[in-house]
């Protein structure tokens, strides 16, 4: 198990693949606040397995940086920016931006996996709060267990035009499992 403050930065950073197998792992700032920035990202790939994650970010709480950016300069990296969660347990919270990320494809087979997202710095409509969101494909498969998602709190002063989704995909998706649950600020499913 590890705890990790990070008050500036992000709690874990991998310049290429970030794995996190059999961990428990707790993310925040000082005393209970926030990082600084991302709570865990990995460039090309991320992969959660049977991980125990308690993450508490002012950036996205679990990301890949793998950017547009990125692929427009090196073709050969447009299949990557993919995070995988398979089995374990997830309490993931955003103060100012998104709670999972993935650049590409989001494959999410949790045992338990509950997120939340804030505006906590009532941010304008071009910044980003979205529970769970993926650029290409989110897939929940059978067997996935419980998803919890809420992006309630990105409201301010009633339903503002900055409110997000829960789930957010610009491309597929496929959910063949799960027990899901949505409070949405904005769409439950986009």
């Amino acid at each position: 198990s590890l705890d990790i403050i990070s008050v500036n930065g992000t709690g874990i950073k991998a310049t290429e693949t970030l794995k996190i197998i059999d961990s428990t792992i707790n993310v925040s700032g000082n005393n209970g606040a926030p990082t600084g920035n991302n709570g865990i990202s990995g460039k090309y790939e991320v992969q959660l397995i049977n991980a125990n994650l308690n993450v508490y970010s002012n950036g996205d709480a679990v990301k890949t940086t793998l950017g547009k950016k990125d692929v427009e300069e090196d073709s050969s990296l447009a299949e990557y920016g993919n995070i995988t969660v398979d089995g374990g347990t997830y309490v993931l919270k955003s103060s100012n931006s998104d709670g999972i990320d993935a650049f590409n494809t989001l494959n999410l087979k949790p045992d338990s996996f509950e997120v939340s997202t804030e505006n906590k710095d009532r941010q304008t409509a071009e910044a980003s709060f979205k529970a769970i969101k993926a650029g290409t494909t989110i897939s929940i498969p059978e067997g996935a267990g419980t998803i919890i998602a809420d992006t309630t709190a990105t409201m301010t002063d009633g339903r503002a035009t900055y409110a997000d989704d829960t789930i957010h995909c610009d491309g597929y998706i496929e959910i063949l499992g799960g027990d899901i649950t949505l409070k949405a600020g904005d769409d439950g499913i986009h």
